[in-house]
């Protein structure tokens, strides 16, 4: 029984006008909306994979390949576990740079038109084929039901309802906008019709044809051959080439990109498709050997295995039209998204080709992508005309997927490949294209090439087999690729590009001219001043910026927006010509580009617009800055200030939007004066200073770093409220001083116990002979004895009250000090000589009382320690911007196991009655209050080694 044409004509209309009028109702309405943002429509959606191939295809490609055709859905499974390290840089790319087709990200990634021109050139040349299975499947299946053989005039009126279909709903969507509700929910729809469609007639010929469940068991174990012919192929060289195929066309199919990466709806989505998608092509592949094992008992030998699925259910016209209208809903979607991503291509990279001036490719893109809709539905067509019919639906399927492996090579450049450049990819993009056209698509057309000698060379022993034509072409541009890339350089603008596609943490590569004046006649300069005009009114609008942008932070908005909405319609690099004027981008725009994503993340945030997982890294870094327990600002290489994080919105009470995008000398005191020092100082000094804001005094420890540029830089200031340290550290030395309190006592006991037990004696033997003749040298030994008391006393009270003192730094001349306190040191020098190497008189920050105190008790103690006849060398030297002042003697050392101590107090090496342990401990006290260090090493010829150092005084 056959259908009657104009009835089977009728409800493909009827399928496709619902699918046209479901696409504007959730469009246009905000409850229904939902469903197009829904994640799960979106892995519906990109069940857009599943074409005509699926639903007459594969029951053919099962009749040749088994249970090989899994491999075209196992590939898609395999490229769903790559999601997170795959498919999610790319969708970061797309969603943070508008790219809107494959060429658009290689031709930003590589910085070249020409390669954009390349790709899309190739991709339509490569989906043509794919294109024309559409047509044909449909074609064959309307002759089947309405009892005719294939003829061109049926072809062409299915034709002719699919262009009209593509170019209705197309053009609607040919804006290249990314995410559109209404095309993610006619695509989720109609994915679910067509899986419904084939699991329905699925059944329906299990028990039709066999009964069963059951009785196809039987069926199968009576004719073993059966099965043996599902499995063996399965053991050839072509499954693992096919699952890598189709691996690839997973996600650079032109369609599969577009829905997966240029219409996500958010960042979840992605993680839903990655088993969701893979769980539906499981669903609507389980009846495909049902329907092929029911086709081959029932059709005629003539009837090709294409059409198996309507064989499968002959008996009931009904469920004949619900598989051929599910042929009709997925070849309509194929065709529909196939056209709108190759029409954004062809618009953006062939069509300027031809000679259009800038205006008119801005004012006319919708023209321009509506022709080419039309033009690849036309060109489509014809291919279906000449093909021979001798070809399966799979070998015009193979074809397209085949050549999107061609673009592998150069998207894993682009995400993973610093070293890729733009002649590599397009060398071998040359080489892989002539492959793919000789091996592959040739036959196509019935021109077969004698091949056999080249796979026998590599090994390949079946040239029949569909392995060798993918593997040799596939290597030969894989090894050309990387070849070229590593003898050919890359410009300063693949640099830059390579570096915001390999590392999430860089942000959009803007630049802000001086004005909005500028940025208008830029633009100007390539469209015409009334489209600029247009084009910037209508950014302004979208990015909330009155015209003129009042300071610098707004101007910025618009330029991102500006530079985005004309992405989407024109590419990236025709997009960051006309607003940037096509500038080599700069390092030093990084304060830029982070102030640019922090309005955007602000406004992601307040909207109800999607948030790409770059945007919500970024709004959670920010969110971490804003935390951080110290005062952080940057200013750019404009001396603006892009960052006032809350902390330092704390310490100073100044207001983030009060400060942010205004100069860094309209910061209040003593904010400004703070910054301006360090500003002028090298990476990573560091000031500490002491300010009264009325309710008490801080001290504050400020550091800076510099953002380096090729002519100017920005800078980063962190700021901490070291107050409670201080005050922390003060409390804790106080508190060691009190638990000294012990080691004190024992020490005042013993050093002035001597002294005074001699006294005491002394004065016993003057009270009962005073007249003695030696009382006056008695009266010298007291007195020595008390001045002795006396200066353990002072250097007690020097310990115990060290931080008390204020002490006034000054730019003093070292080698003066040295000459001073080495004079006053041979006073008491007997028998030792003191060699001074005073080369290097750098000034240095200091007290010259505390210095020179420090100096004659190291002097003193290197005199103690030497035996007659020995040398105390003194040397001083600038390292590093320090001034270094060495004291080195020629005694016994101080053994290792005790040179941890050397700087306790009341710890010393001297006999009894030589010392107190408090000399070293009270030099290393002044020298640390003068910012600097003191330390100890022994020397490798004997002896031991004291080193001061000081802050060198800069001018």
């Amino acid at each position: 029984m056959h259908l009657n044409h104009f009835i089977l004509f009728f409800l493909a209309v009827a399928l496709l006008g619902f699918y046209i009028l479901g696409s504007e109702v959730v469009e246009r309405s905000g409850r229904w909306g939902r469903l197009g943002r829904n994640r799960f429509s979106y892995t519906l959606a990109l069940g857009v994979y599943a074409t005509t191939w699926t639903l007459f295809g594969s029951v053919g490609f099962a009749a040749t390949e088994g249970y090989g055709f899994l491999a075209i859905y196992f590939g898609v499974t395999l490229s769903c576990v790559a999601i997170p390290f795959l498919w999610a840089p790319v969708a970061e790319l797309v969603d943070r740079y508008r790219l809107g087709s494959i060429a658009d990200l290689f031709a930003f990634r590589y910085q070249s038109r020409t390669l954009g021109a390349a790709v899309s050139l190739f991709m339509v040349a490569g989906l043509l084929p794919y294109i024309a299975l559409q047509l044909r499947a449909v074609a064959d299946g309307a002759a089947i039901l309405v009892g005719e053989a294939p003829s061109e005039e049926l072809g062409s009126v299915y034709a002719l309802l699919l262009s009209a279909f593509a170019v209705t709903l197309g053009v609607r969507y040919a804006d290249g906008r990314a995410h559109r509700p209404g095309l993610i929910a006619t695509l989720a729809f109609e994915s679910l019709f067509k899986l419904i469609a084939l699991l329905v007639v699925g059944v329906a010929a299990l028990f039709a044809v066999f009964g069963g469940l059951r009785d196809l068991d039987a069926h199968l174990r009576s004719r073993p051959e059966l099965v043996e012919n599902m499995v063996d192929p399965v053991m050839g060289d072509s499954w693992i080439a096919l699952v890598f195929v189709t691996f690839c066309a997973a996600f650079l199919l032109p369609r599969q990109f577009f829905v997966a990466f240029v219409q996500r709806p958010g960042p979840r989505s992605l993680k839903t498709a990655r088993w969701a998608l893979p769980l539906y092509l499981f669903a609507i592949n389980l009846p495909v050997p049902i329907l092929y094992w029911a086709g081959r008992d029932l059709a005629a030998p003539s009837v090709r295995p294409d059409v198996y699925v309507l064989v499968a259910v002959q008996s009931s016209p009904t469920l004949q039209t619900l598989a051929f209208l599910g042929a009709v809903s997925a070849a309509s979607a194929m065709i529909l998204v196939s056209s709108i991503a190759l029409s954004g291509m062809v618009a953006n990279y062939l069509v300027p080709r031809f000679g259009p001036s800038p205006e008119s490719l801005l004012t006319r893109w919708a023209v321009f992508r509506r022709s080419t809709i039309i033009g690849v539905v036309v060109a489509g067509l014809l291919i279906h005309f000449t093909l021979p019919r001798t070809r399966s639906l799979v070998d015009l399927g193979l074809a397209s997927f085949v050549a999107v492996t061609h673009l592998l090579p150069g998207l894993l450049g682009a995400l993973f490949w610093r070293r890729a450049t733009r002649a590599g990819v397009l060398a071998g993009l040359a080489v892989g294209a002539s492959a793919w056209a000789l091996l592959t698509a040739s036959p196509l057309f019935g021109i077969e090439l004698d091949v056999s000698g080249l796979y026998a060379l590599f090994g390949f022993t079946d040239p029949a087999a569909r392995g060798p034509a993918i593997w040799l072409s596939f290597t030969a541009h894989a090894f050309v690729f990387m070849g070229v890339s590593l003898l050919t350089t890359r410009s300063p603008e693949e640099r830059n590009a390579a570096e915001a596609c390999r590392e999430p943490r860089v942000t959009r590569l803007l630049q802000v001219p001086d004005s909005a004046e500028v940025l208008q006649e830029r633009l100007t300069s390539y469209v015409g001043k009334r489209t600029a005009i247009e084009e910037i009114d209508q950014a302004a609008a979208a990015a909330k910026v009155d015209w003129p942008p009042r300071d610098r932070p707004e101007l910025l908005r618009l330029i991102t927006e500006l530079e985005g909405r004309l992405s989407e319609r024109i590419g990236p690099l025709a997009a960051r010509t006309y607003v940037q004027g096509g500038r080599p981008v700069r390092a030093d725009a990084l304060a830029e580009r982070l102030r640019a994503f922090r309005e955007l993340d602000s406004r992601y945030a307040a909207g109800s617009q999607r948030s790409s997982p770059a945007q919500a890294a970024r709004r959670y870094l920010s969110q971490l800055m804003s935390e951080l327990p110290m005062g952080v600002c940057t200013v750019d290489d404009h001396a603006d200030v892009v960052i006032w994080n809350a902390q330092l919105e704390r310490m100073s009470g100044l207001d983030e939007d009060d400060i942010c995008g205004h100069p860094m000398h309209d910061i209040p005191d003593p904010w400004w004066p703070l910054f301006d020092e360090l500003a002028h100082q090298p990476t990573g000094s560091i000031v500490e200073r002491e300010y009264d804001f009325g309710d008490g005094k801080i001290e504050l420890r400020a550091q800076t770093a510099t953002i380096p540029g090729e002519s100017e830089e920005g800078r980063v200031f962190v700021v901490e409220d070291v107050t409670a340290l201080r005050q922390l550290e003060r409390h804790v030395a106080h508190k060691d001083r009190l638990s000294s309190i012990g080691t004190l006592a024992s020490g005042v006991a013993h050093e002035v116990g001597n002294p005074l037990t001699g006294i005491l004696m002394v004065a016993k033997n003057l009270a009962t002979d005073p007249g003695a003749p030696d009382a006056a040298e008695r009266l010298g030994i007291i007195v020595d004895e008390a001045q002795r008391i006396h200066g353990i006393v002072q250097s007690l009270l020097t310990f115990s009250r060290r931080d008390e003192a204020p002490i006034e730094l000054q730019a003093i001349p070292v080698a003066g000090v040295v000459r001073s306190a080495a004079e006053l040191a041979k006073l008491e020098t007997k028998g030792c000589r003191i060699d001074l190497d005073l080369s290097v008189d750098a000034p240095a920050m200091a007290s010259p009382d505390g210095l020179t105190q420090v100096l004659v008790n190291l002097l003193n103690n290197a005199r103690q320690a030497c035996s007659s006849g020995a040398t105390v060398y003194v040397r001083t030297r600038v390292d590093n911007g320090s001034v270094l002042i060495e004291v080195d003697d020629e005694g016994p050392g101080i053994p290792e196991e005790l040179s941890a101590r050397v700087f306790e107090p009341f710890f010393t090496t001297k006999a009894d009655g030589l010392g107190t342990g408090l000399g070293l401990s009270v030099s290393r006290q002044i020298v640390e209050r003068f910012g600097g260090s003191i330390h100890f090493e022994p020397r490798r010829s004997g002896g031991s080694r004291f080193t001061i150092t000081l802050q060198a005084y800069e001018n």
